[in-house]
């Protein structure tokens, strides 16, 4: 039982995050003052989801390359 107690000590010590829902925030708060309209607001959010998803921003692979 000692393994067993170890190991769930180590699983509880695990930090679980929602990474999709924190990376949604961050872009909503790095964007959300860039316009007062809200449906440019909208508009911006979408076209900078899309490029992050074209271009794989958030990825360490793409920091070396320029």
């Amino acid at each position: 039982m000692s393994g067993y107690r170890k190991l769930k000590e180590i699983v509880s010590a695990f930090e679980v995050v929602n990474d999709c829902a924190e990376r949604a925030i961050k872009m909503i708060t790095d964007f959300k003052d860039a316009t007062t309209n809200v449906e440019e607001q909208e508009f911006l959010l979408q076209v900078v989801e899309e490029y992050r998803k074209r271009f794989d921003v958030n990825s360490k692979s793409s920091l070396g390359k320029a």
